[in-house]
């Protein structure tokens, strides 16, 4: 009996067997490699590239919290400038010699509420229930953002707050000098909150700057994982139906062996 040639054709069954299994759950999944034993080298590798892209997301979705935060006090601190411009507008009014008393009563109580709102926009700029941005918490302490390995950006946000800009007194409109004096003050203050918003452009393009060459790295890397894991189904199901084929050759060689066989042991032994 032929047992050499039965063993071999019986090993390359198996192995077409246990490839078709491969195919066919590489046809279910439209992945190439679902498991290590698919292929120990490259299912390592895919692991590592798919880690580095969580940890991209990651990278991507602080930075999208540092720029919601950059937005928010961009638009808090250019709510204060308005303020401030309308402050200003009123000085300059008080500098009239022919106002009344009563006409400056009415300028101070409207420059008193414009002060009070300046602190009020400074306690409302929150991020997610926290405590003031813009409260100085950040001036020196930074609030740092993740932006790739090993990366930090570190965002300064200086408070802005009447005592800071140096409006928490009482500006007086009393007087015409007094009016001058508050209106120099306006300014001073002017010129430091327009520093800061400055300060919050640049921070705000760097910070964008970072985050399109993350998502660019991002890409790169989901690139190399679809051209690792992308099936192509047409080329799959060619080598499922020739290895299918084969399949059926090799139980046909099986067969036709072991009929051979036994045809050569009745001739051999016909009384047995």
């Amino acid at each position: 009996m032929d047992f050499s040639s039965i063993l071999q054709a019986s090993y390359r069954l198996q192995t077409l067997s246990a490839r078709n299994d491969v195919l066919l759950n590489q046809l279910s999944t439209g992945q190439k490699v679902n498991s290590p034993a698919d292929n120990p080298t490259m299912f390592y590798r895919i692991s590592r590239l798919q880690s580095q892209l969580n940890d991209y997301s990651t990278y991507l979705d602080q930075m999208d919290e540092g720029n919601s935060v950059l937005s928010l006090i961009t638009d808090s601190v250019g709510s204060q400038m308005d303020i401030l411009g309308q402050m200003q507008d009123l000085a300059e009014q008080a500098q009239d010699n022919s106002l009344t008393s009563d006409e400056r009563d009415s300028l101070q109580d409207q420059m008193d509420l414009y002060q009070a709102e300046l602190d009020e926009i400074v306690s409302q700029t929150s991020f997610d229930g926290s405590s003031s941005l813009l409260d100085g918490q950040y001036a020196t302490d930074p609030y740092s953002i993740s932006t790739g390995p090993g990366q930090t950006f570190d965002l300064y946000i200086p408070a802005t707050d009447t005592d800071s800009l140096g409006v928490d007194g009482t500006l007086s409109l009393s007087s015409k000098n007094n009016a001058k004096t508050t209106a120099d003050t306006i300014d001073d203050a002017i010129d430091q909150l327009q520093s800061v918003q400055d300060s919050f452009g640049a921070n705000q393009f760097i910070l964008q700057s970072r985050q399109s060459l993350t998502e660019n790295t991002q890409t790169v890397l989901q690139q190399l994982v679809d051209d690792y894991q992308e099936v192509d189904p047409v080329q799959v199901t060619a080598e499922l139906n020739r290895n299918q084929l084969l399949q059926q050759y090799s139980l046909a060689a099986i067969a036709s062996l072991q009929q051979a066989d036994q045809t050569m042991f009745r001739y051999l032994f016909p009384y047995g």
